[in-house]
């Protein structure tokens, strides 16, 4: 099965906050504040996001040269890119739920 490069719904809400920030860079303790102002989310779970999007791709960082415990998270890919890979990945799951209905296969109705 092949690896989510996109954001889930609570790592877009994380996006959000780096593709409305200029310059989109920040740390995890910037996103953390940025993101409790819109949403209830702990600052654990936010750092378990941004590692998720990091792992994803989505996001970069770089380790503080003053303080190797702080990173500096950048955008990788742009708000229009993630929403492209989104659209083409339910049309690819809906493409082959069609496939598995036209072969009256008993799973037609699981995504993948």
């Amino acid at each position: 099965m092949k690896r989510e490069t996109t954001p889930s719904q609570s790592e877009w809400l994380i996006m959000e906050v780096f593709w409305t920030n200029d310059p989109p860079v920040m740390t995890a303790g910037e996103v953390i504040r940025k993101v409790q102002d819109r949403s209830d989310m702990s600052p654990r779970m936010v750092r378990v996001l941004l590692n998720r999007l990091w792992q994803k791709g989505v996001l970069s960082y770089t380790i503080d040269e003053h303080d190797s415990r702080v990173y500096h998270y950048s955008v990788q890919k742009s708000k229009e890119e993630c929403q492209r890979e989104k659209a083409g990945n339910w049309k690819k799951s809906w493409s082959n739920v069609r496939k598995r209905m036209m072969m009256g296969n008993d799973s037609a109705g699981t995504l993948e």
